[in-house]
């Protein structure tokens, strides 16, 4: 992989090397604020859902996994 080593999330267009394929993937699917957003964001709705289970206000089946989709489908739309 050819980068520059002033900044490695920028790639050098001359480089075609047979795993430019795979990083130019990454970086399309990458959020555009961070990953350490993302984890953020999860982290938040995965806290509120536990707060809703917890406090048994409501029966909540398959809150949790309600939860992680929707975050991972708010993720891939956004890049849309």
């Amino acid at each position: 992989m050819n980068t520059k080593i002033n900044n490695i999330f920028r790639l050098d267009k001359s480089d075609e090397s047979k795993d430019m394929a795979f990083i130019k993937t990454l970086i399309k699917f990458s959020p555009k604020e961070g990953w350490d957003t993302f984890i953020l964001v999860l982290a938040m709705v995965c806290v509120s859902a536990w707060i809703v289970r917890e406090a048994e206000w409501v029966a909540t089946p398959g809150l949790w996994l309600i939860m992680v989709f929707s975050t991972v489908v708010g993720l891939f739309t956004a890049k849309a």
